[in-house]
C-alpha cells in the first residue's frame, strides 16, 4: 500500500507525464501539419524540418520512459524543459524564425504546462520560451543568425493551411484543459463529499452522516409506513485488545471489525462507525425480527474470522448488539430509536457479551455454545 508521500510523488509523475503526452501530441500535429501542408517546399527545408521531427520523437519517448522508470529529481525537469525549447527553437529558426507559422508551439508548450504540471514548471517554460524568441529577434535583426528558411515563394504562399492548422490546435488545446479543469474540479469535488461521510479509519459512513441518514429514513418511514432497523454493536473488551497487543492491533482489529460488518450487510444499508469500537447499522425496509436475524450473522461471522498476529497468532474479537426497529410504540424519531437499540446493547453486555439483544417484541439472540 502506498504511503502518503508515496502517493503525492505519483500524482506528480502523472500529471507530468500528461503534460508531456499533450505537448507531444500537439507539437507533432503541428510539425505534420507544416511538412505535408507545404508540398511545393524545397528539399533541404523539408529534410531538414524531417530530420528534427524525428530528433523530436526520440527525445520525448526518451524523456517518458526514463519519468516512468522514476527518473523525475527536479534538476532532470528542468534539463528537458531546456532541451525541448531548445528543439522547438530549431524547429522555428529552420522554418522561417520569427515568422515561422510554428511559434505558437510555444505558447502551447506554456499553456499545457500549465494546465497539467503546474505553475512552477509553467513559469519556467515561460521564461525560456521568451528568452528564445528573444534571442532568434536579435540574432535577425542583428544579421548573427542568418534568414534560415529554405522556402520558395509559393511555398510561403501556402501558409496558409498551415495557420488554419495552427490556429484548430490552439483551440483544441484550450477546449482540452477547460475541460480537464472541469473534469478535475468535478473529482474534487467527489473525493471531498466522500471524505466529508467517511470514517477515515474504517472506510464506513461516519457519525455525522449516521445521525442525518438515520433522520431520512425514520421520515420516510413515517411517511410510508415501512419499517427502519438499526443495530447497535460494541467490540467486546476492546479496552484489553490496546493494552495486551498495543494500538497498531487494535486499529487492524477496527478494520477487521468494520470489512465483517461491510461484507455481512446489502448494498442499501447503512453501516457507519459511532464512535470508538461502536458501530451503528441502518437497515431501510427492515422490520425488527430481520433486523435480528442479519446481526446474529454479523456476530457469528465476527466471531468465526479471527484476525493474524504479526506474531503469528490469532486474534478472536466478538460483539454484543443491540436491535431496534422503527415505528414501535414509544418511538416518536430517529433519537428514540437509538436509544432503544442502545438500552439493547446495554443489556446484551450485561447478559455476558457476545451475544444479540433486541426490543421488545423480538427474542434475544444469545451466543452458541
Amino acid at each position: 500500500m502506498l504511503e502518503g508521500s508515496d502517493v503525492l510523488e505519483w500524482e506528480r509523475r502523472r500529471k507530468y507525464l500528461w503534460a508531456l503526452a499533450v505537448r507531444e501530441g500537439v507539437t507533432l500535429a503541428l510539425l505534420l501539419a507544416y511538412v505535408v501542408g507545404i508540398a511545393c517546399a524545397v528539399v533541404p527545408s523539408r529534410a531538414v524540418v524531417w530530420g528534427l521531427f524525428a530528433f523530436f520523437i526520440a527525445f520525448n519517448l526518451g524523456r517518458r520512459l526514463l519519468a516512468r522508470r522514476g527518473v523525475f529529481s527536479k534538476a532532470y525537469q528542468l534539463l528537458t524543459l531546456v532541451l525541448d525549447v531548445c528543439v522547438i527553437s530549431l524547429l522555428v529558426y529552420f522554418t522561417g524564425g520569427v515568422r515561422s507559422l510554428l511559434v505558437p508551439i510555444y505558447f502551447i508548450q506554456v499553456f499545457a504546462t500549465a494546465i497539467l504540471a503546474g505553475r512552477r514548471l509553467a513559469m519556467l517554460m515561460a521564461l525560456l520560451s521568451s528568452l528564445a524568441l528573444s534571442l532568434l529577434a536579435w540574432g535577425e535583426l542583428k544579421g548573427v543568425l542568418p534568414h534560415a528558411t529554405f522556402l520558395s515563394r509559393s511555398a510561403q504562399e501556402g501558409y496558409v493551411t498551415t495557420f488554419l492548422v495552427t490556429i484548430v490546435s490552439l483551440l483544441l488545446v484550450a477546449a482540452y484543459g477547460i475541460g480537464r479543469i472541469g473534469w478535475m474540479l468535478h473529482r474534487a469535488q467527489q473525493e471531498l463529499a466522500t471524505a466529508s461521510v467517511t470514517d477515515e479509519m474504517t472506510g464506513l459512513f461516519n457519525h455525522r452522516h449516521f445521525v442525518q441518514r438515520l433522520e431520512e429514513e425514520v421520515r420516510r418511514s413515517e411517511r410510508y409506513g415501512h419499517p427502519t432497523g438499526l443495530i447497535l454493536i460494541d467490540l467486546d473488551h476492546f479496552k484489553r485488545v490496546n493494552d495486551r497487543h498495543g494500538h497498531v492491533v487494535g486499529d487492524q482489529a477496527l478494520r477487521h471489525a468494520a470489512d465483517r460488518l461491510r461484507d455481512g450487510v446489502r448494498r442499501i444499508d447503512l453501516p457507519c462507525r459511532y464512535g470508538g469500537e461502536e458501530f451503528a447499522i441502518i437497515l431501510p425496509e427492515t422490520p425488527l425480527a430481520q433486523a435480528v436475524l442479519l446481526a446474529e450473522r454479523l456476530r457469528a461471522a465476527l466471531a468465526g474470522s479471527p484476525l493474524a498476529l504479526p506474531d503469528g497468532g490469532a486474534l478472536t474479537i466478538t460483539l454484543s448488539a443491540g436491535v431496534a426497529a422503527f415505528p414501535s410504540p414509544g418511538l416518536a424519531g430517529g433519537l428514540d430509536l437509538v436509544r432503544a437499540a442502545d438500552a439493547c446493547l446495554y443489556r446484551a453486555k450485561g447478559e455476558g457479551r457476545n451475544r444479540v439483544c433486541a426490543a421488545d417484541g423480538a427474542p434475544a439472540a444469545k451466543a452458541s455454545a
